[in-house]
């Protein structure tokens, strides 16, 4: 553990999507996924943050209770993705 927080290895699915091809360009995106532990199990309330390292715009939520996250309305760019969680 490093400063009182535990990382989790990550079992991560991520899904950027720019649009439909049944409607037009879209100029945002999405990314989500699902945190889960060591064992595979879900991992409710964990911390995930979203930098964008263009603008050091950061978004943060937290986990569902089944693990899963979901950012919405993303400019294009480049994204660092970390996930905490204190315990």
């Amino acid at each position: 553990m490093r400063g009182g927080r535990l990382r989790f290895a990550l079992a991560l699915a991520l899904v950027v999507a720019a649009g439909s091809p049944l409607r037009a360009q879209s100029l945002t995106a999405q990314v989500s996924g699902n945190v889960l532990d060591l064992t595979q199990s879900a991992v409710p309330g964990a911390t995930v943050t979203l930098t964008n390292t263009g603008t050091n715009s950061i978004r943060e939520l937290k986990t569902g209770d089944d693990g899963a996250f979901l950012f919405v309305d993303l400019v294009a760019g480049t994204y660092d993705l970390e996930v905490t969680r204190d315990g």
